[in-house]
């Protein structure tokens, strides 16, 4: 088992895994796995919102700072079109947006949060 054994372990409770080698005897590894798995998935629920939402936090500041350096003229200075500074400021408050929606914060917390994601 290993460390999905472990892991299994610490976010099921206690009588879970009982039910789970019950009915599922015989059965395939990835199948036993799923059934520990099912009988406690909050753990598994939030960690995947998490993860989605600083996903997309992440993917629009990039696309945020992409713009920025898509629109740019060239030339030995760095100077950026007034496009280049639109998209950027949508995709930057598109991007705060959607950490402010999601997170529970106070307004001191959100206003880091905001220089942080204006920060880069």
């Amino acid at each position: 088992q290993g460390t999905a054994g472990l892991f299994v372990s610490f976010f099921c409770q206690a009588e879970a895994p009982m039910k789970a080698a019950a009915v599922t005897l015989g059965a395939e590894p990835h199948i036993k796995l799923f059934k520990l798995l099912a009988a406690s998935w909050e753990p598994f629920d939030y960690y995947g919102k998490i993860s989605m939402e600083m996903g997309t936090a992440c993917m629009l500041s990039g696309l945020a700072y992409f713009g920025l350096f898509y629109m740019r003229t060239s030339g030995a200075t760095f100077l950026v079109e007034s496009g280049g500074w639109c998209a950027f400021a949508v995709m930057s408050v598109l991007s705060w947006w959607s950490l402010i929606l999601h997170l529970n914060l106070t307004t001191a917390q959100h206003f880091i949060v905001g220089c942080l994601v204006l920060s880069g």
